[in-house]
């Protein structure tokens, strides 16, 4: 495990700035949850629910392509927060499969066995294996 990531985990919730944007956009009810794989690296500035995000969001805007129709980049970053209300009050909710980044040097097998292991642990439900 590196460094970064034995840092982050040893973060209590409540300080991990990640759950702290997410937490403002939780839902009630829940309609529909999404998994990504994890949160991108605490260097990158950059996340899913961080509402001041300049570049390299397409997680975000292509979401928010799909499910509202708005095609316009600079338009959709420019109004991020109204666009994490509308997800939010349409019911979503996006979580990370793991906690913590994942280091960027592992091997695309050790992500892939990480990120099962979670998604285990969280739902319960052991995933069929890939056949890539």
């Amino acid at each position: 495990m590196s460094q970064l990531r034995r840092k982050f985990r040893s973060r209590p919730k409540a300080l991990n700035p990640f759950e702290s944007a997410r937490k403002k956009y939780r839902p009630k009810p829940l309609k529909t949850l999404l998994i990504a794989e994890a949160p991108p690296s605490l260097e990158s500035e950059r996340f899913f629910y961080f509402e001041q995000v300049a570049s390299h969001d397409a997680l975000f805007l292509e979401m928010m392509k799909v499910l509202y129709g708005c095609e316009d980049t600079q338009g959709i970053r420019k109004r991020k927060q109204e666009f994490l209300e509308r997800f939010k009050n349409d019911g979503f909710y996006l979580i990370d499969a793991e906690e913590a980044p994942l280091p960027q040097d592992a091997a695309i097998s050790d992500k892939k066995t990480a990120i099962r292991n979670s998604l285990k642990e969280c739902t319960g439900f052991e995933l069929a294996a890939s056949q890539s």
